[in-house]
């Protein structure tokens, strides 16, 4: 057995399907062997999660162990008329999985013997175990956070909000190292908890798994075929405030009646999106469905091949997350094809973007600044002159990379 072990505390993991955000648990837990290290999962039985596909269990690595506790969702196994006691959603709707959980972990800790627990949110649950598991026995605690927790108008609850910052309480006062996804969250959490040493928040991004990609590298030249639609891909959910896609089908509305799109064979694919009635209903009332259609979900692999395959990639990213940068994105860069970034122009997200040379961003409720960057966009793919961003920069958010990070930070526990 090895000397390093850690135990991984994460709703998120196959077979869910939908969710971007499951894949930094199942990386983080592939590439850690590389480094040494031996991983425990501790997630929640399958028929907690929304949707599953079966198939996404073969995504799990042999090296991995995987032990599931018992939950339930709130909205899902307890709702009346599609109503349940919010009380049962505090902190989350999977709060039953805390008792459980917390059982699960205390007998793979005294029975495998762990150096390091690492829970990761947007779960609060999860925290709420790693910090229990903690206390009880001692174990150093990592607490991962893929976004930010309570900040302006989120939650929308009171009571959740509340539940929130205790929990935010909780990990800067028990977790030995926190873990950011941007520098706008570790600025955050820096500000907002001044006695928690600084250089104990470390920013470790999203990434992409190089395993997950079988991609022909042909370069922009080979973009647009004769007769070959334009296509601009959305891969995954579109929430109601912090992607909303309204804006841009106001501007997609006005192009087309200013006889922008007469000439153009261009489709807009919106892939996994959720809220499907609502986004139909729009559609509809500006008359796009000869430009925009709204599509099911894949399974994950498929998912990345329609990216692969698809002339564009689209983005949307409110200014509401602008301490957050989509999971998404890092999968939109290993593509190498060119990415319409809307989003605001303040948030992390862009500064991203910028950095990385992109001319394609306009602010997600700007619509002269969306119709301006659609055409500069569309003109540069037709004229086989799109930017991309090289593949030398797009290397370093590899999430192998990124695990190496992740193991200098936990190797600092293993007393020598």
């Amino acid at each position: 057995m090895s000397e390093k072990r850690l135990l991984f505390i994460a709703y998120h993991f196959p077979p869910i399907q939908g969710s971007t955000g499951v894949t930094r648990t199942l990386s983080f837990s592939k590439y850690l062997a590389d480094w040494g290290w031996e991983v425990t999962v501790l997630t929640v039985n399958s028929s907690v999660y929304p949707d599953i596909r079966e198939e996404n269990i073969k995504l799990i690595p042999k090296n991995v162990r995987v032990v599931r506790a018992m939950a339930f969702d709130a909205q899902k196994h307890f709702s009346v008329m599609k109503k349940y006691p919010i009380i049962l959603a505090i902190p989350d709707r999977v709060q039953s999985w805390i008792p459980f959980g917390f059982f699960k972990a205390l007998k793979i800790i005294r029975k495998w013997k762990p150096q390091v627990i690492m829970s990761t949110y947007p779960i609060a649950s999860a925290h709420c175990i790693g910090y229990l598991a903690h206390k009880i026995t001692g174990v150093p605690w990592v607490a991962d956070f893929r976004d930010p927790m309570a900040h302006d108008g989120y939650p929308s609850n009171p009571n959740i909000y509340k539940s929130f910052i205790k929990i935010e309480k909780l990990v800067f006062r028990n977790a030995a190292k926190v873990i950011v996804t941007t520098p706008g969250a570790a600025k955050l959490y820096a500000n907002k908890f001044g006695q928690f040493p600084e250089q104990d928040i470390i920013t470790i991004s999203n990434g992409f798994d190089p395993d997950m990609f079988t991609i022909d590298r042909t370069g922009s030249d080979k973009l647009i075929k004769i007769d070959k639609c334009i296509t601009l891909l959305h891969s995954g959910i579109l929430y109601p405030s912090e992607r909303d896609p309204r804006y841009l089908f106001i501007a997609l509305y006005q192009l087309r009646e200013e006889g922008y799109f007469v000439d153009k064979n261009i489709r807009l694919i919106f892939r996994g999106s959720g809220n499907n009635d609502l986004h139909l209903k729009q559609i509809d009332n500006f008359n796009l469905g000869g430009i925009v259609v709204m599509s099911p979900p894949l399974p994950y692999l498929d998912a990345i091949s329609e990216m692969s395959d698809a002339t564009g990639l689209l983005l949307l990213q409110a200014a509401n997350c602008n301490h957050q940068i989509p999971a998404k994105l890092y999968e939109y860069l290993n593509c190498l094809k060119p990415i319409l970034a809307l989003t605001d122009k303040r948030g992390d997200t862009a500064a991203l973007m910028q950095d990385l040379g992109s001319p394609y961003i306009a602010n997600l409720d700007d619509v002269e600044a969306i119709k301006n960057t659609i055409k500069k966009f569309i003109s540069d793919i037709i004229k086989n002159e799109p930017f991309i961003i090289p593949e030398v920069s797009v290397k370093e958010f590899s999430r192998k990379a990124l695990t190496e990070r992740l193991a200098d930070v936990l190797n600092q526990f293993i007393v020598q």
